[in-house]
């Protein structure tokens, strides 16, 4: 009977943990509590093509931006030095359900999760996707 009863247990404890799923990309709401984290650009699309050789530099792809909250944000160069330097600090606002302008450049929030962040910009006909990792 005791043997059963382990079986029965063991066989509870593997379902249950099968069930848990992953929740890394799970949406979240946006709002200044879910961007405030550390994000790391590491792909910029425009019109679904990969142009980030072209917009971001080197020196900068190792960079931290690190959203404070109430709408400061701070550079982190990770020791990488770029010609011009880029500012060490900035301003956000968020307005709306989804949208975030950084610098007073406006973006869409296209995807909040727990690792990841998109933003999209459109200029034209051309639509441009930016997508963070947070670290």
């Amino acid at each position: 009977m005791k043997k059963i009863l382990l079986v029965i247990t063991i066989a509870v404890v593997f379902a249950n943990c099968a069930k848990q799923e992953d929740i890394s990309q799970t949406s979240l709401a946006f709002n200044d509590r879910n961007l405030k984290s550390t994000y790391r650009i590491v792909e910029v699309t425009l019109n679904n093509t990969s142009v980030i050789d072209t917009y971001i530099p080197s020196c900068q792809r190792r960079g931290l931006y690190i959203f404070q909250g109430g709408g400061a944000y701070k550079y982190d160069g990770q020791g990488a030095v770029c010609t011009p330097a880029r500012p060490d600090t900035g301003v956000y606002t968020i307005t709306g359900t989804n949208q975030l302008s950084i610098d007073g450049v406006p973006f869409i929030v296209e995807s909040l999760t727990y690792t990841t962040m998109i933003l999209s910009r459109t200029v034209g006909v051309n639509k441009y996707l930016l997508t963070f990792s947070k670290r």
